[in-house]
């Protein structure tokens, strides 16, 4: 196996003295060292011998490091060499002046060794997470084909499964354009069982009958798995593997997962290869947050490698999210030139006639093809963050209801250790009530039941969150990330889920108690928060009282009983 070769740094100051002491402290860790006296010197050196991360000074005669930097930038291109100022200064205009000469880090002298050496390598780890994306995006784009064959009733067996679900429902704008029956461009919609909307936008490398190969099964699993209420971190592991399994090697998918939940009006985005989301504000008439790829396309990781981590954002009703695939930004104008994600934002921000945001981009990008034909397949959604929360029925109460005669169980589940962070035991519960009984006509109110006891006991309970950091949008955000880091140090906790039915006349009555090993919280300032519109927090013991007989909270917290009387929903 050949060695990989050294890193090389070219550190640019015009003191001779710095440069060697620089030399003197990179040299013990294994980089390779060119050195330049001046930004000419720098510039020439960079274009001739290729670095891989530039140490800049300020302050040099001649051309100073500012221009070099921006110098630099231009002729490294899409390579990404970062550029690391060196400064003996913090002062705040300086470092701003850093960064719009296209600095991506500045360190401070003196510095020791070891900081030095680690924010090199956090810099050189974002250069290989540039490039690895470049590649793969640039492997997203070599690798499309047309297939020629299309058979009817195989078209029909597509169209069925990998349907639009909600979006026409939801009111969503949307524009799925194809080259091909089968083809590469994939967008699903549907509800939760709490009425969040889920949406998956999809880009196969190639169309035809490869790119059917993998929407088949993405399709099922995550219209199977939402309606069941599967986390979107559970839905994209499972569809992920199944790629991984089923693809033949260079197909894969570039693919964001989106959940809009305007209860808690939070946002959650998976973003896999595609290009990134834009989450823009109406009445701020700009964009206010993008979701970048973080991730791999789906198809190419094993499970174990796989990271299912979501982006979590507290939206308003004014925000809409715009996500499109890279048909929209490859669109071809008849010169030849590509529309790019530049002349969306463009569109985005400039004012215009149109009320809608989408019809605005839409109107932009046929214009700017002209008579020019479709390369690409071209799919682009605008989602309006105003959107409520609705559950749907697609079954009669009366036939669900009957299809099991009521008696009498108990069930028990107990969630320990990590398998409280990585299982999310709702959606089994579920299943496991429509198996044993026929509860299906309440479905989306055991699984609301379920889902706030189950959240207050791990939150409140086992990782002692405190409601009221929810305040407001950035505390929600403070919130989430506690979570995440608790998450990770479960060792000892455990929630035991316990579920008993006693037959009634004309149904049941469901006794659903959880406990947890936590300290116990303080249910009743949470629900205070219930009556505040400006809160996010508080409303789900307030819902699961409305919705159950009785709730109660005991053990200062770490125990809760809901009694479900279906015998006296049934008569009503």
């Amino acid at each position: 196996m050949s060695e990989q070769p050294a890193v090389r740094i070219l550190v640019v100051d015009d003191d001779a003295s710095s440069r060697m002491v620089m030399k003197a402290q990179l040299t013990v860790f294994g980089y390779e060292l060119l050195e330049a006296a001046d930004g000419l010197s720098a510039v020439a050196l960079f274009e001739a011998e290729c670095p891989d991360l530039v140490l800049m000074d300020v302050n040099m005669p001649g051309m100073d490091g500012y221009e070099a930097a921006r110098a630099i930038k231009e002729k490294s291109q899409d390579s990404h060499v970062p550029i690391l100022f060196v400064t003996a200064s913090d002062d705040e205009r300086i470092i701003a002046r850093c960064t719009d000469a296209g600095g991506d880090d500045f360190i401070v002298k003196p510095m020791t060794p070891i900081e030095l050496q680690s924010r090199l390598r956090a810099a050189l780890k974002h250069r290989r997470l540039y490039q690895l994306l470049r590649d793969q995006h640039f492997a997203l784009e070599q690798q499309r084909i047309h297939e020629e064959r299309e058979q009817e009733q195989a078209r029909e067996l597509f169209a069925r499964i990998t349907h639009l679900g909600c979006l026409d429902e939801a009111g969503i704008d949307y524009i799925a354009s194809s080259l091909m029956v089968f083809n590469g461009d994939m967008l699903l919609a549907e509800r939760t069982p709490y009425g969040a909307i889920r949406i998956m936008l999809g880009d196969f490398t190639g169309h035809g009958l490869p790119a059917a190969v993998g929407s088949l099964p993405s399709a099922e699993i995550f219209y199977g798995m939402t309606k069941k209420g599967f986390h979107v971190s559970e839905v994209v592991t499972e569809i992920n593997a199944r790629l991984h399994q089923i693809l033949p090697r260079g197909i894969f998918c570039a693919a964001a997962l989106i959940e809009l939940n305007s209860e808690t009006r939070q946002l959650q985005v998976w973003n896999g290869g595609l290009p990134h989301l834009l989450l823009f504000n109406h009445d701020e008439k700009k964009v206010r947050h993008t979701f970048n790829s973080l991730h791999l396309a789906l198809g190419i990781l094993p499970t174990k490698s796989f990271d299912a981590s979501l982006e979590n954002i507290i939206i308003s009703p004014s925000d809409s999210l715009i996500a499109y695939s890279d048909g929209v930004a490859e669109t071809e104008n008849p010169e030849g030139e590509l529309y790019g994600d530049h002349r969306l934002i463009e569109r985005l921000h400039a004012d215009r006639d149109e009320h809608s945001l989408f019809q605005a981009v839409l109107n932009d990008l046929e214009t700017f093809r002209g008579h020019a034909a479709q390369s690409d397949d071209l799919t682009l959604i605008e989602l309006p963050c105003g959107l409520e929360n609705h559950v749907t029925h697609e079954e009669t109460g009366a036939s669900l209801v009957s299809a099991k005669p009521a008696t009498k169980w108990t069930y028990q589940l107990t969630l320990a250790g990590n398998a409280l962070s990585e299982v999310d035991p709702v959606p089994l519960l579920i299943q496991t009530l429509l198996h044993i009984q026929g509860l299906g006509r309440f479905r989306e109110d055991l699984f609301t039941i379920l889902t706030e006891l189950y959240i207050n006991a791990l939150d409140h309970g086992v990782l002692q969150l405190d409601s009221s950091i929810k305040s407001d949008a950035s505390g929600c955000a403070e919130y989430f990330r506690l979570r995440e880091e608790r998450l990770k140090t479960l060792d000892g906790a455990s929630v035991a889920i316990r579920m008993a039915h006693v037959p009634g006349e004309q149904g049941g009555r469901l006794t659903i108690c959880i406990e947890d090993s936590g300290n116990g919280f303080d249910t009743g300032i949470i629900e205070c928060d219930a009556g505040d519109p400006a809160k996010f927090s508080g409303r789900g013991i307030c819902l699961v009282r409305n919705l159950c007989h009785s709730l109660t909270y005991t053990a200062g917290g770490r125990i809760a009983e809901a009694v479900f009387d279906w015998s006296q929903k049934t008569a009503d």
